[in-house]
């Protein structure tokens, strides 16, 4: 069984499930089921790297793309990482 995102036209997760990928099953009309390691509701799916990016966890965060990791604003103190990982 695996994690599959079901989004929407312009890659929002609108749910997500686990799949056999082969039963008899197929997404509402509009929606499309990708298999991904990781789906958040609300995240964008990135088709190039096959991987959904969660939704912003705060206000100012930024997205590190190298990393896949959403950065706080303000550093956060040592042994106290503030970051979410899709």
């Amino acid at each position: 069984m695996n994690t599959y995102a079901i989004i929407d036209s312009s890659n929002i997760v609108a749910n997500f499930i686990v799949w056999d990928g082969v039963s008899d099953w197929t997404p509402d009309e509009g929606f499309t089921a990708v298999q991904v390691d990781r789906a958040d509701i609300g995240g964008t799916y990135d088709p190039v790297k096959n991987i959904v990016i969660p939704p912003c966890p705060g206000t100012d965060f930024t997205y590190d793309e190298a990393n896949n990791v959403w950065i706080a604003p303000v550093q956060a103190p040592p042994g106290d990482p503030v970051k979410v990982t899709p």
